[in-house]
């Protein structure tokens, strides 16, 4: 994670926090705990309580629903995920519905929640501050502005430079085929932003290219669970049959057959909205758009991750502000899966 991604992950914290009020809520609970320690038999504190217990979690799930699966790894690269997701709010819960009967014990736990919390705050506002003393910026991009992000794992291209260079024009020939698809023809792609040991790739092209890249990216990673779920099934299936090649080829079909029929319903939609009135293009591009889908695929299950970034337009402005509520939608929903095991796909080249 680069410094600017650090300072926008610090920010989106720290302001949410502000917004929803969440430690304020944390210390008030603190705080009643301690009257109800003081005083348990007194009911309203014991009402009280469970209200503001309440409050905390229906905040907690408010921002989690603000919270994008990139943005979500982010925060936990930060060490933070404990403190800005529900778990913290059903921790409570837990704690009061186990000990009802020792209000010492849950206003103990909660008080060192709320002391460790603030603390954290703290080192995030610090933090932050001293980007900006250096002019860190949170973010490049502008409102009614969109990019695609490609996180390209060194196993892709093995540290090598040209092996990296092969891969980058790949991801530029899915790029320009999806555009084709979208506009009617290829556009050009803009290079914002280059960041991390594990190199990450920020592009810019139209938001309606994005949405569809993006979209298509959602529907192959529901594939690729599908893929995985035969796999653990062949798995299964080995330790009572032991590694039969008929077995494995019988998988493999299968595994083929699932990825032919996702690939070639998600390209005849993408075409549904084609511009371009070339009936052979079009038949062109439904290879291309195939091809370019499984490359995607594999890649994917290689630990290449997409996220898309947006920010809403300032004003509202009917088409354009569909778009981009459309690329919101799409970031909240980019949410890659965890990949254990080697691959079982094959990259395929340019010219299968």
């Amino acid at each position: 994670m680069d410094i600017q991604r650090v300072h926008q992950t610090i920010s989106f914290m720290l302001d949410e926090d502000r917004k929803l009020a969440i430690q304020q809520t944390l210390e008030q609970l603190a705080g009643m705990l301690g009257n109800l320690q003081s005083q348990p038999n007194l009911p309203q504190f014991q009402t009280q309580a469970v209200s503001l217990r309440d409050q905390l979690a229906e905040k907690m799930h408010q921002l989690e629903g603000q919270v994008t699966p990139a943005l979500a790894a982010r925060i936990a690269e930060l060490g933070s995920q404990e403190y800005f997701s529900p778990a913290l709010s059903e921790e409570i819960e837990y704690e009061m519905q186990r000990n009802a009967m020792a209000p010492a014990v849950i206003a103990a736990k909660v008080n060192d929640l709320k002391t460790k919390r603030k603390d954290l705050l703290g080192r995030l506002e610090s933090l932050r501050s001293a980007m900006d003393y250096f002019h860190v910026a949170e973010s490049d991009l502008q409102p009614g502005d969109a990019d695609i992000v490609f996180l390209v794992p060194r196993s892709l291209f093995n540290g090598h430079l040209e092996e990296l260079t092969k891969e980058l024009s790949e991801i530029n020939g899915i790029i320009r085929v999806f555009s084709e698809a979208v506009t009617g023809g290829p556009e050009p792609v803009e290079v914002r932003r280059i960041s991390s040991s594990t190199p990450t790739f920020f592009f810019h092209i139209r938001a309606e290219t994005i949405e569809v890249i993006g979209r298509t990216v959602t529907w192959l990673i529901t594939t690729l669970k599908g893929i995985l779920d035969l796999r653990k099934l062949r798995q299964e299936a080995e330790k009572v049959l032991g590694k039969e090649e008929d077995l494995k080829a019988m998988f493999d079909k299968k595994i083929e057959e699932r990825i032919d029929d996702a690939v070639k319903k998600r390209t005849q939609e993408i075409l549904e909205g084609y511009r371009n009135g070339d009936t052979g293009r079009r038949n062109e591009l439904g290879v291309a758009l195939d091809l370019a889908q499984k490359k995607l695929l594999v890649r994917i299950e290689r630990g290449m991750s997409v996220e898309v970034r947006v920010v809403l337009p300032e004003v509202s402005s009917g088409q354009q502000t569909e778009i981009y509520t459309k690329l919101l939608d799409v970031s909240h929903n980019l949410e890659i899966p965890a990949i254990e095991g080697p691959p079982i796909l094959k990259l395929p080249s340019s010219n299968n």
